[in-house]
């Protein structure tokens, strides 16, 4: 059964809607009366289908489709509205709308017809979703293969058909290089002196079993010699004879240069063991010594290595660490796997040094046995002592920290905190300890931080700060300034993160306060902006009327005098409503090629050739950077003098980046490049230019016009380093 949220704010319509969409018992529909509603009910199911309004208070069916599709969530989605206007259903479409349908006429056939398109939709997800698993089950499998899979004619070329992407690691060559022999047959790559041979033992394996196995050697692209192992059986084609092979080869070089390192180091085993600069032990698993080195006997202080067979090794151990010698010894028996450990041993003289163990099962003289590889630590133990008073020295600082100070690991949970960072939130350190750092953070700063925290951990970033809440004890809100690092092990690998939080939530309740009273004034400007155009209109109205009835020209020249006064304070008007947006939303990354495309939508850009070079790139900039683009290009139509081409492109580097925006038309004087920025100037509202600079000033962007008079203009915006990034 299919699960359809439908969303209008006629209750009435949503009832007849659900009656006939559910009437065959192949669909169930949820309903509600708005778009925020929606919002919370699909954060707590999910649906196959939602179907939406246009027109709805508070949020519309557009706005509401945007806030959706913004969770990356490919749900279809099916504007069913009254609106039938054009730009409202491309805006749809581009937003990421699966289906748009116009409400009226016969309410049979056009929930009919709603319910074909909510089925054709959910089909279409699902069989996308089905295919797609399947591919990336298959792709999987086949890239995790530790070699080749392939599909070749059965002829001893070995054409192939099919070649899997273990090819290129196996031989060096793409796989694209082997089917049908584009550059290399893979019979080549055999030995010659083997492929005759693999050729009679593939034939024989088929005839016998149908199957087959055999061992060879190849030489890769680079030239290298490498041992392969491959199984396969026959394809028969449509008249029963074999026609093709299917299989699998892989490499086994390491395996037979292991068998033959094997057979060199018996050879060489006892000079190696001999001579080794660690002592090297040999312990039947009752501890009792078998065999040992010099350097074993020079780290006991026994002058003869032979002196310490029979002897028990922990002769050679400090009595406490006994315990963990057996349980060592023990594991290795149990073949646990093998061990690397650390003890406190005391030679044959009784002078003590720490030395470390590494061992492992073997078979010595036809039995089990633990070789151990016995090295001298000291050093190293005393430097971990010094390490020890260093962080003492560092807790200290950490718990006099006027700033909350708290070390996670890297999965975030909470291994140490300072008292500040406990005062600051309301627990106790052990209840902190019960937590990890997502489980104080609010829900809604929980996604914000997790790129940074995988660049810590990869060490791609040494450091990043961000503002954001904690939820206290007493589950109220604290804001603070977080910066996090990472602290790195020896080898220089992020192995914890240490957090210093300072408490904003003064400064953050300053700023709500200010921005209150900006949406008060907002509203207030809002409310006179209308009233003053309403009283525009009315006395533009009147003066059209009174036009028409004057005959004196001198009359009428006075009226069209005030008509052009008139509009002057519209258009001023209608600047005040752009300016007043600019910088009221904080800004935002966007794309600026779907930025430029949104911009000119509403504009007739018909015999206008646009071409943008732009390779992913977005930018961090006010809302309003639409605006920007919009005036660029409505400018250029306007008053580029026959405009036929438009091109926006990037140049991006470490230290910014360059957007060039260009035509073909008149250009600008020379004489005007300087005051074309300034409030006033131009041949429209003389607002537009002034109103760009203005928005990308938010960021830190510039602008400025570089063109030739005659050949067309040059608008170089300029982006701060940090506010462009390129994805692709």
């Amino acid at each position: 059964m299919i699960s359809v949220l439908l969303v209008d704010d006629d209750s009435d319509l949503l009832d007849i809607a659900r009656i006939f969409l559910e009437r065959d018992g192949c669909l169930r529909a949820d309903t509600c009366t708005s778009a925020q509603q929606a919002l919370s009910m699909l954060k707590a199911e999910k649906y196959d289908a939602i179907v939406s309004d246009y027109e709805m208070p508070g949020m519309n069916g557009i706005e509401f489709l945007k806030a959706f599709r913004s969770e990356e969530d490919t749900t279809p989605f099916i504007i069913f509205t009254g609106r039938g206007r054009e730009h409202v259903v491309i805006e749809a479409l581009n937003f990421g709308a699966d289906f748009y349908l116009q409400k009226g006429g016969d309410p049979i056939s056009q929930f009919a017809e709603l319910k074909h398109m909510i089925q054709q939709a959910v089909g279409r997800k699902r069989a996308e979703d089905a295919l797609r698993e399947s591919e990336r089950v298959l792709s999987t499998l086949l890239r995790n293969l530790p070699g080749m899979a392939y599909r070749c004619r059965y002829s001893p070329d070995w054409t192939m058909e099919f070649v899997s992407e273990g090819a290129a690691d196996l031989t060096g060559y793409a796989p694209a290089d082997l089917v049908g022999d584009r550059a290399i047959p893979y019979a080549d790559l055999i030995r010659p002196g083997d492929r005759e041979a693999v050729w009679d033992a593939i034939c024989a394996g088929l005839q016998e079993k149908g199957a087959f196995q055999v061992t060879y050697r190849i030489t890769t692209a680079a030239g290298e010699e490498k041992w392969v192992w491959e199984q396969g059986v026959g394809v028969p084609g449509s008249g029963g004879a074999i026609t093709a092979l299917e299989g699998f080869i892989t490499d086994i070089t390491e395996r037979r240069l292991a068998e033959e390192a094997l057979r060199e180091s018996e050879e060489k085993y006892r000079v190696l063991v001999e001579n080794a600069l660690d002592g090297i032990i040999i312990q039947d698993f009752n501890g009792i010594i078998l065999m040992a080195n010099s350097a074993a006997a020079s780290m006991s202080e026994v002058e003869d290595w032979r002196e310490m067979i029979g002897k028990s090794s922990l002769e050679f151990i400090a009595p406490e660490f006994h315990n963990a010698v057996i349980t060592d010894l023990k594991n290795v028996y149990q073949e646990r796997g093998g061990y690397l450990n650390t003890y406190r041993g005391i030679s044959a003289q009784g002078r003590e040094r720490w030395i470390e163990g590494l061992g492992t099962r073997i078979t010595y003289q036809g039995r089990p046995a633990n070789l151990v590889v016995v090295r001298d630590v000291t050093s190293r133990i005393q430097a971990e002592l010094a390490l020890e008073r260093s962080e003492s020295r560092f807790s200290t600082v950490f718990e006099q920290s006027p700033l909350g100070m708290v070390i996670t690991d890297l999965n975030q949970r909470i291994l140490m905190v300072n008292g500040r960072f406990c005062r600051m939130l309301g627990y106790t350190e052990p209840e902190l300890f019960a937590l990890t750092m997502p489980e104080i953070t609010h829900r809604e700063d929980l996604e914000a931080s997790m790129p940074e925290m995988a660049g810590l951990a990869s060490g791609e970033i040494p450091v990043y700060k961000r503002e954001k809440r904690y939820i206290r004890k007493d589950r109220g809100i604290l804001w603070a300034s977080l910066t996090v690092s990472a602290l790195h092990d020896g080898d220089g690998k992020a192995r914890y993160l240490l957090g210093m939080v300072e408490d904003i939530s003064d400064r953050k309740q300053a700023e709500e306060t200010l921005r209150q009273a900006g949406i008060k004034l907002h509203l207030m400007n809002s409310i006179t902006r209308h009233d003053i155009i309403n009283q525009l209109t009315v006395v533009s109205g009147n003066l059209a009327l009174a036009r028409e009835l004057a005959a004196d020209p001198d009359q009428i020249s006075f009226l069209d005098k005030l008509k052009g006064a008139a509009d002057a304070i519209h258009r001023q008007i209608e600047f005040m409503r752009d300016y007043q947006d600019a910088g009221v939303r904080s800004p935002e990354w966007q794309n600026v090629g779907e930025t430029f495309s949104r911009s000119i939508a509403s504009l007739d850009t018909s015999g206008v050739s646009l071409s943008l070079d732009l390779d992913g790139i977005s930018v961090y900039a006010d809302p309003m950077l639409e605006k920007v683009f919009y005036n660029l290009v409505d400018n250029s139509i306007r008053h580029g003098n026959g405009v036929s081409e438009i091109r926006i492109s990037a140049r991006c580097s470490e230290a910014g980046c360059m957007l060039l925006y260009e035509d073909d038309g008149q250009g600008i004087p020379a004489r005007e490049k300087a005051l074309i920025f300034n409030r006033g100037f131009g041949k429209h509202s003389g607002y537009g230019l002034f109103l760009i600079r203005h928005i990308l000033d938010i960021t830190g962007m510039t602008i400025q016009e570089t063109g030739e008079p005659v050949r067309g203009v040059r608008f170089e915006i300029r982006v701060p380093s940090g506010c462009h990034k390129h994805l692709p």
